[in-house]
């Protein structure tokens, strides 16, 4: 493996790696000390504030696009840079980036406060929906309105049948529409 020209990986340690070795161990001898148990006790501190600062971060995250803002990935640069540019344009290709994409995550990376979050929207939706309701048939004599019977939409309404097929291909699930086979044993 070339790192330069002709040189390989073990010319580079060669050339540089122990020499540099030699030069920590000879300003530890003279009298550099590495504080090690400072240093871990840094790590320690440093580890206790990213966890708070992530739960900040997401905190204000779900105040700016509600549930989601709790489930992001802040490992995720593409999550992150919608969240923050999304609609933007790039400074040196004048492209613009989407403003809205969806990211399909497992449900066990979801973390639980941004599922008890979803929970919470979805309960306040449906009662926003049924008073919605009761007031259009207080309104209308009591008659029922057409769109009860209406299912709601998702966004799998919107995709085509071979990108259905392709998500239940991506999750193992089966496509050709056959039940799978299941034994019941009876005791």
């Amino acid at each position: 493996m070339a790192w330069i020209d002709r040189y390989n990986l073990m010319e580079y340690y060669h050339m540089h790696m122990r020499p540099f070795r030699a030069l920590l161990a000879n300003l530890e001898r003279r009298g550099i000390l590495v504080a090690t148990n400072y240093l871990a006790d840094v790590e320690v501190q440093a580890r206790k504030d990213r966890v708070e600062h992530v739960a900040t971060f997401k905190r204000w995250a779900a105040g700016e696009i509600g549930p989601d803002g709790l489930a992001m990935n802040l490992a995720s640069l593409v999550q992150l840079s919608t969240f923050l540019f999304g609609g933007g344009a790039n400074a040196k290709t004048q492209e613009c980036m989407e403003a809205v994409r969806v990211f399909k995550t497992p449900r066990a990376d979801v973390p639980d406060e941004a599922m008890e979050a979803y929970r919470e929207r979805d309960a306040a939706l449906k009662e926003q929906k049924e008073a919605d309701a009761a007031l259009l048939d207080n309104g209308e004599g009591g008659e029922s309105s057409s769109e009860e019977n209406v299912p709601e939409e998702d966004e799998f309404d919107q995709m085509k049948a071979a990108e259905l097929k392709l998500l239940c291909k991506e999750y193992n699930l089966k496509v050709s529409g056959k039940k799978a086979a299941s034994t019941i044993t009876s005791p």
